[in-house]
């Protein structure tokens, strides 16, 4: 199987394997020989079958809508004499159409380890710790992300984020100092979003606090990243889709819109490029990127492209061109 498309909701393009869509009935594409029947399984299950064209192509998308949760999808080739091939490995996926319950989000705790009050911190008492860690409670979902938001005497900003763990909870250690006075804290609890567009007219768009993809699921878009500058921010993965799209972008875009050990631990800040087909145009040329091999990660391989000075890194999924301009 070569691709998964998702193109409903608000998460569109293409599903990289390991991946969330909110799409019950994506569309499944691959290529085998002309005339097979293309058997279509979900955790051993038949789901579907497809024929395949002249072309040597088949798609198959579903008539009724999958379940919420893990698929695991394969396929199983058969011949018009009713031979089968082997199942093929597993294009792992979630389908998560419900957004977190906000009732179980809680502060539990405020950590005061500074000055002469320290200890936990209640709720609507005082403490001389301007920087307290903060820990609390969420829907259960690890890897979701949970935005701490607070009001001061100044307005209402985001104080930082932190990922839900194992056990369903998490923690944030507060950084820039809080504002003399009342502080009200809000949360805000996020799971697998994207945002997607379909033209480059728009005045501007921002991903927010947390890792979130920027979906291109119009044709022949060019998005140049160093050339909108802050009309696009909060952005860490870009998805091309299928429409041969192009992204275009420089050290300093990854350095300023990445995040650091996003998807493999090694230091660097990172950005992530997901496509069934594309470029992705490297500004600043050869002396600003350097091809450092491949990677993979959640079964896609992606090559990983690295700054001269070693801080800034772009993994592109194989199936996207890739320039250094």
């Amino acid at each position: 199987m070569d691709s998964v498309i998702d193109d409903a909701g608000d998460i569109m393009g293409t599903l990289a394997s390991g991946g969330v869509t909110d799409d019950r009935q994506p569309e499944f594409q691959g290529q085998g020989t002309p005339g097979d029947t293309i058997l279509i399984r979900d955790h051993g299950v038949e789901i579907g079958q497809a024929i395949v064209d002249e072309d040597g192509q088949w798609a198959f998308t579903p008539s009724t809508d999958m379940s919420e949760g893990h698929h695991a999808i394969t396929i199983v080739a058969r011949d018009p004499a009713d031979n089968e091939s082997e199942p093929s490995g597993p294009f792992n996926f979630e389908i998560d159409v419900t957004p977190p319950n906000a009732s179980k989000l809680a502060i539990t705790g405020v950590l005061d380890t500074a000055g002469g009050i320290t200890g936990n911190v209640a709720a609507g008492k005082t403490t001389d710790d301007t920087r307290p860690l903060l820990t609390g409670t969420s829907t259960g979902q690890p890897g979701h992300t949970v935005t701490v938001m607070v009001r001061d005497s100044t307005g209402t900003h985001a104080l930082g984020e932190a990922v839900v763990g194992d056990n369903g909870q998490w923690s944030l250690q507060v950084i820039s100092p809080l504002a003399a006075g009342l502080n009200t804290f809000t949360l805000v609890e996020k799971d697998a979003a994207g945002i997607r567009i379909n033209s480059g007219d728009f005045a501007r768009i921002d991903g927010g606090l947390g890792i979130d993809t920027l979906v291109m699921d119009g044709k022949a878009m060019h998005i140049d990243l160093s050339a909108l500058g802050a009309k696009v921010q909060g952005f860490e993965k870009f998805d091309l889709g299928t429409g041969g799209n192009t992204l275009a972008l420089s050290a300093h875009d990854v350095l300023a819109g990445g995040a650091r050990d996003m998807v493999t631990t090694d230091g660097k800040v990172q950005m992530l490029v997901n496509g069934a087909n594309g470029d992705v145009n490297l500004l600043g040329g050869n002396d600003s990127w350097t091809l450092g091999g491949n990677t993979t990660v959640g079964d896609v391989t992606y090559s990983v492209y690295t700054n001269l000075a070693g801080t800034a890194e772009l993994l592109v999924e194989d199936k996207v061109h890739v320039t250094i301009l």
